[in-house]
C-alpha cells in the first residue's frame, strides 16, 4: 500500500462552545489544544465449561470526554467567561464543537466538523501559573458528551 501524502495538522482547527445550541462563541483565536477521549465500548465475556475461549459480545460505549484549554482573557463575552458561566450554573450543561482543519474549507474540498448534542461540564480550569513568568495563562473545561457527530462543512 503507498504512503499517503494527504497528513494534517491541528493547527486551523475551529473550537465552539455554547450554553443553548445556537449562540455559539468561538474559541479559535484563543484555543490551544484540544484532546478526545472515553468512549470505550463494552465488551462482556462469558466463559463455559466447555471450551478455552470466552464468548465475547459487543456493548454500549461510554460517553465521551472533549477537554479544551485556551487563553485566559479577562472580558465577558469571551470564551473562559462563557465557559465559566456554563460551569458555575446548575447542572453546568452546554454544548461544544470543533473542525479539525478549521470552519473554512480549501477550494474543491470539505472539512467536518464534531458537534455533541446536551453535555455535562465536568471540570473547569480556573487561572493559575507561577510567579516566574514563563507561561501563558491559560483556562479550560471538559465537557462530558454522550456522542459526537460528524457532519461536513463545504
Amino acid at each position: 500500500m503507498t504512503q499517503t501524502a494527504g497528513g494534517k495538522t491541528f493547527i486551523k482547527a475551529s473550537v465552539d462552545i455554547s450554553a443553548n445550541n445556537s449562540d455559539w462563541t468561538e474559541i479559535d483565536g484563543y484555543g490551544a489544544a484540544i484532546a478526545v477521549s472515553g468512549g470505550t465500548r463494552n465488551a462482556p465475556e462469558q466463559h463455559t465449561f466447555d471450551g478455552d475461549t470466552p464468548i465475547v459480545k459487543g456493548g454500549k460505549r461510554a460517553a465521551l470526554d472533549v477537554e479544551v484549554r485556551f487563553v485566559y482573557t479577562e472580558a465577558a463575552a469571551q470564551p473562559f467567561e462563557v465557559a465559566r458561566a456554563i460551569y458555575e450554573t446548575e447542572g453546568g450543561e452546554g454544548y461544544v464543537r470543533y473542525s479539525p482543519l478549521g470552519d473554512t474549507a480549501e477550494s474543491g474540498g470539505s472539512v467536518f466538523r464534531f458537534t455533541s448534542p446536551l453535555s455535562v461540564m465536568t471540570d473547569f480550569v480556573y487561572p493559575q501559573g507561577s510567579a516566574e513568568g514563563n507561561e501563558v495563562i491559560l483556562g479550560g473545561f471538559t465537557m462530558k458528551c454522550p456522542y459526537l457527530t460528524k457532519s461536513e462543512l463545504t
